[in-house]
């Protein structure tokens, strides 16, 4: 009986069919750090919006201090962007009532644009002022720190609400231990 391997053995290797390499440590870092990003903003819904941008945002500053190795593919980029665009009015409406809408808004323009930061070559962003890049970096450290305050009164509220809802059991027990 014949190996299936000896009877080609003589035979040119045919590239065409040849495996792909499995990607390296960093293109999968890429691609987790990319849909790390996608997932938290079109999870950024209700009372998990804080975390949720956060997070996002978290994963694109860290992608940035990275960029050196890999950046995301203009597809990809696209695709963080259209993620922006369906989180924001879940996160404009949220952070409405914590911030002024226009911090919520500008807050959602800067990680775009911290976006389209990781997925430009150095060239293109040596062409920009430099003022741009600093710019763009306040705004999102504004907009964390709103998330983190909006977080924080949400669970302000939550405990508020914990003390009403006890106080008016205390006070049904009392009627009700009145009452026997």
């Amino acid at each position: 009986m014949t190996n299936i391997q000896s009877l080609f053995a003589d035979q040119e290797q045919d590239h065409d069919f040849d495996e792909p390499s499995p990607p390296s440590q960093e293109e999968i870092a890429l691609w987790q750090s990319v849909e790390g990003v996608i997932l938290e903003l079109d999870h950024a819904l209700d009372d998990q919006v804080p975390i949720r941008v956060g997070m996002a945002l978290h994963e694109v500053r860290t992608g940035i201090a990275a960029a050196n190795i890999f950046r995301p593919s203009r597809e990809d980029v696209d695709r963080m962007l259209q993620a922006v665009e369906r989180a924001r009015p879940h996160v404009v409406l949220f952070l409405s009532a914590h911030t002024f809408e226009a911090n919520a808004k500008r807050g959602m323009d800067a990680l775009q644009g911290l976006i389209c930061r990781w997925g430009e070559a150095p060239e293109v962003q040596a062409a920009r002022h430099p003022h741009v890049a600093l710019d763009i970096s306040a705004y999102a450290e504004i907009f964390r720190r709103e998330l983190r305050n909006a977080d924080a009164m949400q669970a302000i509220g939550e405990r508020a609400k914990l003390r009403r809802s006890d106080r008016a059991a205390a006070v049904w027990r009392r009627l009700n231990e009145g009452a026997a």
